[in-house]
């Protein structure tokens, strides 16, 4: 089997302001389509998510409303495939990792843009006004003996590579998490993320989530689209999935391996930071026929980091694309 194209897209914990600057200046696809999601959003939050993405703020600044860090990775991811894709890149495959599953349906023209970003929005708006405060970490290190540790103040949400996993916890657990991995000399770095996702703390939200996933029809297609909650394809809509989405577990790790045991791939990250493409060095084995490149990084040089991507992607021998682009 030729190589197939995977679209990476990542959730929270992937953004901060400025993100794709130079890109907005310069690609008139992804401007085009930022600008175009952004009117649809102000029709609902009445504020413009462009303006907080490109406004006064440094990329280092904290950037945490989900009212407005939820649409802005949904259309930043959006928009930076849409551009891939003018390109000449076409996936054969698109994956999510948490938020990032609004991303995969709608490029998979599974679910229309406009319908994945209303989603998002409504989604945010609930756990801002419904969820406990808390966050996410984190940190390095495969000990069983730690994360049963750390039990007593969260919950593993996440394991992304061997050694690398994520913790959430309520506000009430996060200064003791980091005192004890200090402790330990732990490697660890808190996210920008306010909310523990991906644990049983957002269980308020519950009842509105399963509300919104009722509301959603997805529409055929001949694109695979890899969900980490699944570990796997989501090859039938429940009516609970986005529930499922939001609060299971990520489980990067194993939808890799998953796919790797199909054969090689050519994967696109285009998570804001390069986040996936990040894991995707530990979890594809050295010496492989699967490579990973990296549309964006925080690093600046927005256009030549895409244009490079693009370009290795279409080195790489593949059958055709089985999305209809």
């Amino acid at each position: 089997m030729n190589r197939q194209t995977v679209f990476l897209f990542a959730g929270q914990g992937s953004h901060y302001y400025q993100m794709g600057r130079r890109l907005y200046e310069e690609d008139a696809v992804y401007r085009s389509e930022l600008r175009r999601l952004d009117e649809l959003a102000a029709e609902t939050l009445r504020s413009s998510v462009l303006a907080a993405i490109y406004g006064p703020h440094g990329k280092s600044q904290p950037f945490s409303d989900i009212r407005l860090t939820h649409p802005a990775i949904f259309m930043v991811e959006y928009a930076l495939a849409r551009a891939a894709i003018a390109r000449g890149a076409r996936p054969d495959i698109t994956l999510g990792a948490s938020l990032g599953i609004f991303a995969a349906l709608a490029i998979a023209g599974r679910l229309s843009a406009d319908d994945a970003l209303r989603l998002v929005i409504r989604q945010a708006l609930t756990i801002h006004q419904y969820c406990p405060a808390g966050g996410m970490l984190a940190v390095l290190s495969d000990s069983e003996t730690l994360m049963g540790e750390l039990s007593q103040w969260g919950e593993i949400s996440g394991r992304n590579f061997a050694g690398h996993f994520i913790v959430s916890t309520p506000s009430t657990g996060m200064a003791a998490i980091e005192h004890h991995l200090k402790r330990q000399g732990v490697v660890h770095q808190r996210l920008e993320i306010d909310y523990p996702f991906h644990s049983s703390w957002i269980e308020p939200v519950k009842p509105m989530v399963q509300a919104q996933s009722r509301s959603v029809a997805l529409n055929a297609g001949p694109g695979r689209v890899i969900c980490c909650a699944l570990a796997g394809e989501l090859k039938h809509w429940h009516p609970d999935h986005l529930w499922h989405v939001a609060r299971g577990g990520i489980a990067f790790a194993d939808t890799i391996g998953q796919l790797e045991a199909e054969g090689a791939h050519d994967y696109l990250d285009l998570s804001p930071s390069g986040t996936l493409g990040t894991f995707m060095r530990y979890l594809l084995p050295q010496g492989g026929k699967s490579r990973c490149h990296v549309a964006m990084t925080p690093y600046g040089n927005d256009l030549q980091q895409l244009s490079a991507a693009v370009g290795a992607l279409a080195a790489s021998p593949r059958r055709d694309a089985a999305i209809a682009l």
